[in-house]
């Protein structure tokens, strides 16, 4: 299972902010040793969650991409719930005191 860790831990990497990530740099955000991400990277690929650019780097595949931008929705949407709950509480307080 450790390995099915390692690999949801360099998955997440790709919902960083980081630009056509690479194996150091996916290695220094999960802290990961570059030969794990690479054994990583390399199933992922073969399962065609991740792709190669130019060599360059490594991307997520349409296969995985649906799956991040939901979890990206899911996240924006709480946090926006987190607003307009604090903000609820300012405006039910101005509307008491105009009452």
């Amino acid at each position: 299972m450790l390995s099915f860790a390692k690999g949801l831990a360099v998955l997440e990497a790709f919902g960083s902010e980081i630009k056509c990530p690479t194996i150091a740099k996916i290695g220094a955000v999960t802290g990961l040793s570059r030969a794990a991400v690479r054994k990583c990277l390399y199933t992922l690929c073969q399962l065609g969650y991740a792709s190669t650019v130019n060599g360059q780097g490594y991307a997520v595949n349409t296969r995985l991409s649906t799956v991040n931008q939901a979890n990206s929705l899911r996240r924006r949407m709480e946090q926006r719930h987190e607003i307009y709950r604090d903000s609820g509480g300012a405006i039910q307080r101005s509307i008491d005191k105009i009452l």
